[in-house]
């Protein structure tokens, strides 16, 4: 062996001898009561309890049943949530109560394993679309039928948009823009004893992905609704507070193309006006979303606005349009 060789092995020697496990004690607290809710005036109050876990564990989400929860209108109880048997999912909580825009809402949720937790938001004045235009390019396209006949139609798609708001003056004003898409799915129908009955169609409203380059705008690629994962857009009024603004936008990815053809070709635009609460935990789970992996980043907590506990209790108003694309 020469001498080079004697070298190199007597360094990896050593470099092995030096070798040590750290251990790292990591205090595990009380698990604590996680309550989500997202209000708006267009819908039931629904909230959703969970109990936190402790940060290293990997188990899965453990919803929380059997607790008490409390509405109150601007200080006054109005309403006791109850169990929701109809949902697929267990720690979920509603109420036939829909809130109203300018009103403060407060839940206060209540069970004999957790300490009792509470949080108080208010739903903004919705600020309405001031203008709407849009982009669009005509295209052919074909597919089979359920004769095996081969069809060609001419479509059109949705591509850039401009959306306009008169932000109200003197206040802060957070919004997110929506898009959703008409979309219809074929489903095969069969009997008790598996036998092909035909087929029927199911409608859905599934968020679009959406991009923008407009300097105010945050992409929120965390949204989610109704089981999809989607794209929309956050911002705040910080740069054009109290003037009309418009933004652009374009749809990114054709959702056209995911319709069987024979609906009409609709999107539904929402224009959100956000609490500061709610902007505050997208922005939050987006940047999380963003350093997700990244070692040499610092940790970004998601933002939490429950007293005694964690989770989100925020709301929002909306303003809605409808796109109808025609041939």
């Amino acid at each position: 062996m020469n001498k080079k060789c004697q070298i190199y092995l007597l360094l990896i020697m050593l470099l092995m001898a030096c070798e040590s496990v750290v251990t790292i004690d990591v205090p595990q607290e009380p698990s604590r009561l996680v309550l989500n809710s997202i209000i708006n005036e267009d819908a039931y109050i629904e909230v959703f309890l969970s109990r936190s876990k402790y940060v290293l564990s990997n188990s899965q989400l453990e919803a929380v049943d059997g607790a008490e929860i409390m509405l109150e209108e601007d200080g006054q109880v109005i309403a006791r949530l109850e169990a929701n048997r109809t949902s697929t999912l267990s720690g979920v909580y509603t109420t036939d109560y829909k809130p109203k825009a300018g009103n403060t809402y407060t839940l206060k949720a209540s069970h004999p394993d957790f300490n009792s937790v509470e949080s108080s938001t208010t739903i903004p004045v919705v600020v309405p679309i001031h203008t709407l235009k849009y982009d669009t390019t005509v295209y052919e396209d074909s597919y089979y039928d359920y004769n095996d006949s081969l069809v060609t139609k001419r479509y059109v798609s949705l591509d850039d948009i401009w959306l306009g708001i008169s932000d109200p003056p003197e206040e802060e004003n957070f919004y997110e823009i929506v898009l959703y898409h008409y979309y219809q799915e074929v489903v095969e129908m069969y009997d008790e004893e598996g036998n092909y009955q035909g087929y029927d169609t199911v409608d859905y409203a599934i968020p679009v992905y959406i991009t923008s380059d407009d300097p105010v705008v945050s992409e929120n690629d965390f949204f989610e609704d109704s089981g999809y994962v989607g794209s929309s857009l956050l911002f705040s009024d910080e740069i054009f507070n109290g003037k009309t603004y418009t933004i652009h936008f374009e749809e990114s990815y054709g959702s056209v193309y995911y319709s069987n053809k024979e609906q009409e070709n609709e999107y539904l635009l929402q224009l959100r006006s956000l609490n500061k609460s709610q902007y505050q935990y997208l922005r939050s789970i987006d940047l999380q979303y963003d350093t997700e992996g990244n070692p040499f980043s610092e940790p970004a907590p998601v933002y939490n606005n429950i007293e005694g506990g964690y989770g989100i209790f925020a709301g929002y108003s909306l303003d809605a349009k409808t796109i109808s694309l025609q041939d």
